[in-house]
Order: C-alpha cells, then structure tokens, then sequence
C-alpha cells in the first residue's frame, strides 16, 4: 500500500497556556517525523470541517479530560506512520505529558521491538514522560492501561447515567 510523502499534525490544549504553546509550535513550524517527508501542522482551532465520525473526537476529549497534567496538550493526526516517531523526534519540543494519537498508523511500534498497524476504531497513542528511574517503564504500560480504562469506565458510567 502506497502512503502520503507529507503529514498531518494537528495541535490542541485544554487551557490557553496549552493552546499558546500549539501556536507556538506551529509558528516556529519544527516539528518533524523520522524519514517521513513534509510536516504540516495546524491548530485544532483552525480545522475547516469537523472530523468524520470514526475520526478522534478531540473536543469529546478535551471535554472530558481532567488530568492536571498528561494529556492537556494533543497532538492528532487521521493518519500516521508512529505516534511513537512524532514523540521520539520530536521529544525535547513537547511539554512532559504531551499526548499523540492517530486514527490509524501503519508503522506502530511498542516496547522490545513489537510492530503492529493500528486500524481506524483501536485507541493507539505515545506520550512523553519524564522519569528519575527507567527500571520502571515495564510496569509503566500497566499502570497506564489501567488509568486509562478506568477514565473509559467513568465517562461512559456518566453518560448512561445522564440517560437514565
């Protein structure tokens, strides 16, 4: 399968600090993927037409997020080749807990070299994270795991409760 040459980022903050930092971002336009061609990148504020229904709902996201710190900045595209190559390459120019998400990847990679492609509909993402002690990070993809489906169990709890 033959894939585009240039990509697609889109930036996104849940307060103004994290959106001015996504303007900046973009304004000194230094994002980069490993080998991958041309980066664009846009605010999300500056999308022209709302994301299809399979897409990322990033104001659903936003909306529901209430972390302090992971996660208030987004970074989303429909299509990469890693959310992992946007982390890694571009490490030293996101905030700690910067979150990257795609629709769809098809160069997925986790830890000891595991490879996947990740389809529209699965819940793919890397994020940075700064630690004191790196014989932690096997227990890291765990504890994330769990948080994450717990938030999952919480919203959808909320929204079968505002039914009812």
């Amino acid at each position: 399968m033959d894939y585009p040459s240039s990509w697609l980022l889109v930036l996104c903050g849940k307060s103004s600090p994290e959106n001015e930092f996504a303007q900046s971002l973009k304004n000194r336009n230094n994002l980069k993927l490993l080998d991958s061609g041309e980066v664009s990148i846009l605010l999300h504020s500056e999308m022209e037409k709302p994301c299809d229904e399979e897409s990322f709902r990033t104001e659903l996201y936003m909306n529901s997020l209430s972390t302090e710190r992971f996660g208030r900045f987004l970074i989303w595209s429909p299509r990469l080749p890693s959310t992992h190559d946007v982390v890694s390459e571009n490490f030293c120019e996101l905030p700690i807990g910067a979150v990257c998400v795609a629709d769809f990847q098809f160069k997925g990679r986790g830890r000891l070299k595991n490879v996947w492609e990740s389809p529209m509909g699965c819940l793919l993402f890397s994020f940075t994270l700064e630690m004191e002690d790196g014989r932690i990070v096997p227990l890291l993809q765990y504890v994330v795991s769990l948080a994450v489906t717990e938030a999952i169990k919480d919203v959808c709890d909320a929204n079968v409760s505002a039914f009812v």
